[in-house]
């Protein structure tokens, strides 16, 4: 009888030995998963983090690129109304017959017209660059002469041939100048 309670107990032992081992291997695979599947999660969490920082970076750009665009959307328009702009300061040169009340009218009625028009573009952003006396900044500034002064540091602009203009900012015409030698 107690050989067959040793072979019962082998056999028993056996058994327990092959459900531990089977259980060990579970236990392993089961680790194997929960590691691969934690891996996973922080490559997931990477990846949205990297993906909200993109997006970040994105609303910020088209932020900024909506704010230009509403600044400068009238930037044409008035680059357009600068030939305009000369032609009235040109009419505005012409000597008028004070004899003259038909003359005298007109000039009075374009000066009018373009003290209104400046107005407008100036309380629309745009300012007139002053260049004389200045030092060159060629930013500003096209030289178009240059000429010896003694009256004047070097590379100094002496005289404005063409007004230059800035919208908000933002140089949209430089002056046309004579700059010292």
């Amino acid at each position: 009888m107690k050989k067959e309670n040793e072979v019962e107990e082998e056999k028993i032992e056996t058994e327990v030995n092959e459900e531990t081992q089977a259980t060990d291997e579970s236990i392993e695979q089961l680790q194997e998963n929960y590691d691969a599947s934690q891996k996973e999660v922080e490559e997931l969490k990477d990846k949205l983090l990297r993906r909200q920082a993109e997006f970040e970076n994105f609303k910020k750009r088209t932020q900024k690129e909506k704010e230009a665009i509403v600044t400068y959307a009238s930037e044409g328009l008035v680059t357009d109304l600068l030939p305009s702009l000369d032609s009235f300061e040109r009419a505005l040169e012409v000597e008028v017959d004070e004899d003259d009340e038909k003359s005298k009218a007109l000039y009075e009625g374009l000066e009018l017209v373009y003290n209104q028009l400046i107005e407008v573009l100036k309380n629309n952003g745009l300012q007139q660059i002053e260049c004389v006396n200045e030092k060159f900044d060629h930013n500003c500034h096209h030289a178009v002469v240059q000429q010896e002064s003694e009256d004047h540091e070097a590379d100094t602009v002496i005289q404005e041939l063409g007004k230059g203009y800035k919208y908000k900012e933002k140089v949209i015409r430089p002056s046309m100048v004579m700059v010292s030698k």
